[in-house]
């Protein structure tokens, strides 16, 4: 544990994003929906928080009714905020402080990769056609991983020349039962150098593959054992296997772009772990890193208002840390960070793990987690020099957030002004809060301004989606929908042209289908 570690960095992919025309600038264009005294709600902002995560009943459809009552519900949301003043409990609280520079800074490091990487690869359209040519295989493979290189080698040069054969090296190994196997697609091939192996050739049946480093110290021979191709065949599929290809392509030269950021930003720096600490802190962690990102997400937001009975639940946690809480945790670039200094960096950026799973690991992943977030301070502080707090896309993402979790401070305020504790969503908006609102808009009334040229003609999706970002400390993309009205008229404001925001999310983002 008491190892130097150097920053020969496997990447954490921030996100990767969709090239954009407007490369130079980072000014509006005609992209906001509606204005609300110095708020704004964009038309990205509009579609993403009605189709990245999962819309209530009462607004789920897509016909013109539900979706004024989406466009009412985030205008609620910031006259909630609006009514907020800016020394109120929540924004003077350290936690919720902390918790808005994370995501500030989260989409400032996202907008980096995005400007100085995505938008700077360029595909080479020769090789874009010699993956597409066989991106419609579908491989039925065997495979064999083993954690030396040398031996892995030794392996494949048997298997070329016949002495022994795969099935036989797997049980002289120790591997019980059959030889492992899968059937791998382009688009579900998982690790990209096993995309990049299966999908840049012609492949025959019998051909080995290999050694393949994966995970970083293990190391994969591939046998393929059977293949069969799924022709494109209307003009539809043709598009949509070549946008997957290129999508692909585009990330694998996004991550070696990045790698090379990251050598270039760390070169030299190393880290070095107090061990005792380093166990200690690791076993106080082990329980709250080793739930699902959801979970850790909402207890961050517990948190943040002060649930006393959820952190009544956690204080084992807390007391854990307590007395170790000035002592040194790690070394790094001559500079020694406490475990008081790694809590108070961790409360705007969570620890993320590079496995989803730790198998038996898990320290080490702990270890590799605090580096990484070592790192992302660097990228932040290379994105702060930059000046990208400053852009309009980032400062979209950070008051989104803030307004959401103010609207959420605000309805619960005043449900608790009226003597109303809780009660069923629908219920509470139609018996309580639909009123509240309605005398909100009429408040708000000559300072709200409404695009319906533009918002008439957006379409809503009707498929229940809940979108999270890969290998990022808050994966959500955007808050849960806004359950504050079930109101459908327009009846307040007044008309706006607006203007236009590109997105600062990309492609690179995981939509579930809620079943």
């Amino acid at each position: 544990m008491n190892g130097r570690i150097f920053f020969i960095t496997i990447l954490i992919l921030l996100i990767s994003c969709a090239s954009r025309e407007d490369k130079e600038t980072y000014t509006y264009q005609d992209d906001i929906l509606v204005r609300i005294a110095d708020k704004t709600i964009t038309v990205n902002e509009f579609l993403r928080r009605a189709e990245y995560t999962i819309r209530p009943a009462w607004c789920r459809d897509s016909n013109p009714i539900h979706k004024k009552i989406v466009l009412n519900s985030l205008i609620a949301e910031k006259l909630l905020a609006l009514e907020q003043n800016q020394q109120n409990e929540l924004m003077m609280n350290p936690r919720f402080q902390k918790y808005l520079t994370g995501r500030k800074e989260q989409a400032m490091r996202q907008w980096l990769y995005q400007k100085e990487i995505d938008e700077q690869i360029h595909l080479d359209s020769n090789e874009v056609k010699k993956v597409y040519h066989v991106a419609g295989r579908e491989y039925e493979l065997s495979y064999l991983t083993v954690g030396n290189q040398y031996l892995a080698k030794t392996i494949k040069n048997e298997l070329l020349n016949g002495s022994r054969s795969l099935e036989d090296i797997f049980h002289e190994l120790g591997g019980e039962g059959e030889l492992p196997s899968k059937v791998v697609t382009f688009k579900e091939s998982g690790n990209d150098s096993i995309r990049k192996a299966l999908y840049s050739d012609v492949l025959s049946r019998g051909q080995y593959l290999g050694p393949i480093t994966v995970e970083g110290e293990k190391y994969t021979i591939i046998r393929i054992d059977k293949w069969t191709e799924k022709l494109a065949l209307s003009d539809k599929q043709a598009k949509e296997q070549m946008n997957l290809v290129q999508e692909k392509l585009k990330e694998r030269y996004g991550i070696r772009a990045f790698q090379h950021y990251i050598r270039t930003l760390m070169k030299g720096k190393s880290a070095e772990f107090n061990k005792e600490i380093f166990v200690q802190l690791a076993e106080a962690y082990a329980s709250f890193y080793q739930r699902i990102d959801k979970e850790k997400e909402n207890f961050f937001k517990r948190e943040i208002f002060d649930d006393k009975k959820e952190r009544a639940v956690h204080m084992d946690f807390y007391g854990k840390i307590e007395t170790i809480l000035d002592k040194p945790l790690v070394t790094f670039d001559g500079k020694i960070w406490t475990v008081r200094e790694f809590r108070d960096a961790e409360a705007s950026h969570p620890l993320v793990f590079r496995k989803d799973r730790f198998e038996g690991d898990y320290a080490q992943q702990f270890k590799y987690a605090i580096i990484d977030l070592i790192r992302d301070q660097y990228v932040t502080k290379d994105a702060y020099k930059k000046k990208y707090d400053q852009v309009p896309q980032v400062q979209e993402v950070y008051n989104m957030w803030k307004d959401n979790m103010l609207a959420l401070f605000a309805k619960d305020k005043y449900l608790h002004s009226i003597g109303v504790s809780g009660g069923k969503p629908l219920d509470l908006i139609e018996k309580y809060l639909n009123d509240y609102i309605a005398q909100l808009q009429q408040k708000y009334s000559d300072r709200i301004e409404i695009d319906t040229d533009k918002f008439n003609e957006l379409q809503l999706n009707r498929i229940d989606m809940y979108v999270i970002q890969k290998n990022v400390p808050y994966p959500d993309v955007v808050p849960s929908f806004p359950e504050l009205t079930s109101l459908h008229l327009l009846n307040y404001g007044k008309k706006l042209i607006g203007k236009k925001l590109d997105s600062v999310y990309g492609s690179n983002m995981k939509k579930t289908i809620a079943r």
